[in-house]
């Protein structure tokens, strides 16, 4: 008799060791995940046990893979320090209502980011001026941080959300922008690469002089509401091919490369991120399970480091 049994994946548990090597002696735990939270856990752990809890000071501790650099973790200590207790205040006060957990950390992410200084300025151009983008920047940010999956459900969101709307920067006293010029702002502003220049702009500021020891790469889905490109024929067709072998003296056409042949071949980095397909498509997969799950829309590629940072992302095509 055959038996089958069903179960559910939950994951992976993650392990965390640590080695006294003067009495040779191992403490561990298992966590969800890794990252600073369980890392301190373990350093407790440790600590809270004799002969450690006696001990004035510790001599010598050393980390493997450690989660965090101390200096970028000093920055962004006093970074959230002063702006839990400086800037949430003196906002509240000039709001006069307090700020809801997902406004707060859309404001931190305003905080830390600095869009505004990735928008160019329209002031001193010939011609009728632009409306402002440093507004709609903003808001272009607080779309992806409330998980608005519309800009119609933005609009609507700012009309009835007073804060968000202050916040944002728009005047009360003038009716929001139509949804025509929110699309072409957001469509202006996602061409010319926005985000990925800031997030260059603050890894090289926080970790530019850092080395990067570990990175961990992977891909994930992003859906679109969009519908998928359609197959551009190639410029120029090969000539048909006849079949059979060759005649002597005929010249066989050289093969088609392939997009890792050609990278590998010599590209520069521009080149090959600019090789890459960026029209929307429909991606498929195998998923935990065993079982194909598909989606219309892009992939996402990232390179994360210690302290779960992404450093590098690459945008593309989902197939």
């Amino acid at each position: 008799m055959r038996v089958e049994h069903e179960y559910m994946r939950g994951g992976a548990w993650a392990y965390l060791a640590a080695w006294d090597v003067h009495r040779a002696k191992v403490f561990g735990r298992c966590e969800d995940t890794t990252g600073i939270a369980p890392f301190e856990r373990l350093v407790d752990q440790v600590m809270s046990q004799p002969p450690y809890r006696d001990a004035c000071r510790m001599d010598h501790g050393l980390t493997d893979h450690p989660p965090m650099d101390h200096k970028l973790r000093d920055r962004l200590s006093q970074f959230h320090t002063q702006f839990q207790h400086e800037l949430v205040p003196l906002t509240e006060a000039c709001l006069g209502e307090r700020l809801t957990p997902k406004l707060e950390q859309l404001l931190r992410i305003w905080e830390m980011v600095q869009i505004e200084r990735f928008v160019p300025v329209g002031r001193g151009w010939v011609g009728r001026p632009a409306r402002e983008r440093t507004v709609l920047a903003r808001a272009f940010v607080a779309k992806a941080v409330l998980g608005l999956p519309t800009t119609v459900a933005l609009i609507e969101r700012l009309q009835v959300d007073g804060c968000l709307r202050r916040l944002c920067g728009f005047d009360g006293r003038r009716k929001l922008p139509g949804a025509w010029l929110f699309s072409r702002a957001f469509a202006e502003l996602a061409e010319r690469g926005l985000v990925s220049e800031a997030h260059a702009s603050l890894i090289k500021a926080q970790l530019g002089d850092q080395l990067i020891g570990h990175i961990a790469r992977d891909a994930t889905e992003i859906q679109a509401r969009e519908k998928p490109a359609k197959l551009q024929p190639p410029v120029v067709m090969p000539p048909p091919r006849k079949r059979g072998r060759p005649h002597k003296g005929d010249v066989c056409p050289p093969p088609v490369l392939t997009r890792l042949q050609r990278q590998m071949q010599g590209m520069s980095l521009t080149a090959m991120l600019a090789d890459l397909p960026r029209a929307c498509d429909l991606g498929c997969k195998t998923n935990s399970k065993g079982f194909k799950s598909s989606w219309i829309g892009y992939k996402l590629h990232l390179d994360v480091a210690d302290g779960q940072i992404p450093v590098t992302q690459v945008p593309q095509f989902a197939a």
